[in-house]
C-alpha cells in the first residue's frame, strides 16, 4: 500500500489540476499505484505541493467522475480499478496544451449530463431494441420526446409530425436534398453558419447574402432579394444567430414571413440555440407553419456528441424527407434516440440547459469585462462574442498574429457568403475549455492584440 503520494507537476504546461490528473493516470497505468492504494487527502497533497486545497479537490473530483479514484467516507479516497489501456484518454481535449483555441463553438463538457447515470439507468430496462433496427421513424416515445422538447422551444407539433436526425447538420441536408435542385437559390444572412455553406456546396445550391444590423436580417433587404432572385430557401438563426449574436424581434420575424408567403419561400428555422435565451420572441415557424422546417437541435444545450435533433417540417414534406433519411442512413440509432428522449422526460435536460446557461453567462460576462472598449456584440447567455476589427487591423492579418501568440480565432471570411463582402470582425467562442483560467488568458491576448495594432508586442495583461 502507497500511504504516500506525490506527483510530479513541475514540467507540465497544463493547468494544475490537469497536471495532477495526468500524473495520476499515469501512475495508475503504469502500475505505480495500485488499486486500493490510498491517496493523500486533499489538504496534504496541497501542502506537499503547495498549492490552494481548491485546485487538489478539482483535481481529484475529476479523477472520480473518470473512475480513477473513490472515496471512502472516512477512511480517505483510494486508488480505483486500473483502467486498461484502450479505455485511457487524454483528460484534456485540445490536443496541443500550447495553443488556446477559441474559434471552435463548443459548450463545455462540465454542464453534460451525466452519462454514466443514464447509462446505469438503462441497464436496468430491456434494451435489446436499442440496437436492432428500427426503421426511419424510430420508436414512437423517441419522437413524442421530439414533440415535447419542439413544444419547449414554443411550437405545438404532434409526434407524427417530427423527424429525428442526426444534429442540425443531417437536419439542413436532409431537408435541402429533398427538397432543392442543382441551381436553385438560398438567401441568408451576410454572415451565417458554415454549415448551410457547406450543405449548399455539396448540392449545387445557390447562396445569396441579405443585409442585416445588429438585430439581424432586415425585412426590406430580403424583399429586394426575393424580387431580384427566384429564392427558394430562406436560411435563418432567428436566436443568438451564429455568429453575429443577433436576435430577430418579433415584428421582423412576422415581416420576413410574410414576405415569405408571398414569394413562395421556404423558410428553414434554425432554432439550435434558442433555450439559452428567456422569453424569446415567438417561433416563424409558429406563424407560417405551412411552409417552414424547424430544426430543433439538442448539441448546444444538451450535447454536442449526442447527435440528435428534431426537425419538423411541413405535413406534406414529411415522406420526401424520410426517403432521403432512409438513403442516407436508414434510421437514426435507436440508443442514442433512447438517452436524448430519457433526458427530456426526466427533467434532465430542462436541469442541463439551467446550467449551460449558468455558465454561459458567467463566460459572458469575463469575456465582456476583458474586451471592454472595444467594438463587439454579444448576449447575456451567449457562447461566443462577434468582435468588430478597428481598421488598423485587416481580419485575417488579426487572426494570424493572435495564432502567433497562441490563440486561435474564427475571421469572418469563415461565415460570409459574399468573399467580397465580409466585414472586417472575428469570431471568439467562449466554451470551448473546461477551465476559464484558460479562457481569460486567451481573451487578455485577444484584446492586447486587437488594441495593440499590426507589429506591436503590447504587454498581455
Amino acid at each position: 500500500m502507497s500511504d504516500i503520494w506525490t506527483p510530479d507537476i513541475t514540467k507540465s504546461e497544463l493547468p494544475i489540476y490537469m497536471a495532477i490528473l495526468n500524473a495520476l493516470e499515469r501512475a495508475i497505468v503504469s502500475e505505480n499505484l495500485r488499486p486500493g492504494d490510498r491517496l493523500p487527502t486533499h489538504r496534504e497533497l496541497a501542502s506537499q505541493l503547495g498549492l490552494a486545497i481548491g485546485t487538489v479537490t478539482k483535481a481529484y473530483r475529476e479523477a472520480e467522475r473518470l473512475g480513477l479514484i473513490a472515496g471512502d467516507g472516512r477512511r480517505g479516497t483510494f486508488v480505483g480499478r486500473r483502467p486498461r489501456q484502450s479505455e485511457t484518454f487524454p483528460p484534456l481535449a485540445q490536443p496541443d496544451p500550447g495553443i488556446i483555441d477559441l474559434s471552435k463553438y463548443y459548450p463545455p463538457n462540465t454542464t453534460d449530463p451525466d452519462l454514466r447515470h443514464a447509462l446505469t439507468q438503462l441497464t436496468r430496462r430491456e434494451t435489446r431494441h436499442l440496437i436492432t433496427y428500427s426503421g426511419p421513424k424510430g420508436y414512437d416515445r423517441h419522437r413524442a420526446a421530439g414533440a415535447k422538447w419542439v413544444a419547449s422551444l414554443g411550437l405545438k407539433a404532434d409526434q407524427e409530425d417530427v423527424v429525428i436526425t442526426y444534429g442540425a447538420q443531417h437536419a439542413i441536408l436532409l431537408t435541402m436534398m429533398a427538397l432543392a435542385k442543382p441551381g436553385d437559390i438560398v438567401a441568408t444572412e451576410k454572415h451565417t453558419y458554415p454549415g448551410i455553406k457547406c450543405v449548399s456546396d455539396i448540392l449545387g445550391l445557390r447562396m445569396v447574402g441579405v443585409e442585416s444590423d445588429d438585430e439581424g436580417m432586415l425585412p426590406d433587404s430580403f424583399a429586394s432579394c426575393c424580387s431580384r432572385h427566384r429564392v427558394k430557401f430562406l436560411y435563418l438563426v432567428p436566436t443568438l444567430h451564429n455568429p453575429t449574436n443577433a436576435t430577430l424581434p418579433e415584428s421582423r420575424r412576422q415581416a420576413l414571413a410574410e414576405i415569405a408567403r408571398k414569394h413562395e419561400v421556404k423558410i428553414l428555422e434554425d432554432e439550435i440555440n434558442r433555450r439559452l435565451v428567456d422569453n424569446p420572441p415567438p417561433l416563424i415557424s409558429s406563424l407560417a407553419p405551412e411552409r417552414s422546417y424547424l430544426i430543433a437541435s439538442l448539441s448546444k444545450v444538451i450535447a454536442g456528441g449526442l447527435r440528435i435533433c428534431y426537425l419538423v417540417p411541413p405535413k406534406k414534406d414529411l415522406e420526401g424527407i424520410y426517403r432521403v433519411l432512409i438513403g442516407a442512413s436508414l434510421q437514426i440509432s435507436p440508443l442514442l434516440a433512447e438517452l436524448a428522449a430519457m433526458w427530456i422526460t426526466d427533467g434532465t435536460a430542462d436541469r442541463t440547459v439551467a446550467h449551460k446557461m449558468a455558465e454561459a453567462k458567467k463566460r459572458s460576462s469575463l469575456a465582456r469585462d476583458i474586451l471592454k472598449g472595444l467594438k463587439f456584440n454579444s448576449a447575456p447567455s451567449s457562447y461566443f462574442i462577434w468582435l468588430k476589427l478597428p481598421e488598423h487591423w485587416h481580419r485575417r492579418d488579426f487572426a494570424a498574429e493572435t495564432r502567433r501568440r497562441g490563440v486561435i480565432v474564427a475571421p469572418a471570411d469563415i461565415f460570409a457568403v459574399d468573399s467580397d463582402n465580409c466585414g472586417n470582425a472575428a469570431r471568439i467562442c467562449l466554451g470551448g475549455h473546461t477551465d476559464t483560467e484558460i479562457l481569460e488568458r486567451g481573451l487578455k491576448i485577444v484584446a492586447s492584440v486587437t488594441r495593440g495594432g499590426p507589429g506591436s508586442d503590447s504587454v498581455v495583461i
